[in-house]
């Protein structure tokens, strides 16, 4: 019988989004909210919209952050 992967039940979530630090300083994560503003609180969102989101955020900023749907 093959196994069917199982989506996550949660409809909605939040965009982290961390800058590469240079240097010693420690990465401090942030968050997007809908517009795609950079914001220190995090901001709940549909799960397609934020996918959609990160995966642009993550074009636009390349290897200087590191952009995630949590």
């Amino acid at each position: 019988m093959a196994t069917i992967p199982v989506e996550p039940s949660c409809p909605i979530r939040f965009i982290s989004f961390r800058l590469a630090a240079k240097g010693s300083a420690e990465a401090r994560p942030l968050f997007l909210d809908g517009e795609g503003q950079i914001c220190a609180d995090p901001h709940w969102l549909p799960r397609e919209q934020a996918l959609l989101l990160a995966h642009n955020q993550q074009l636009i900023w390349g290897s200087a952050a590191q952009v995630i749907v949590l």
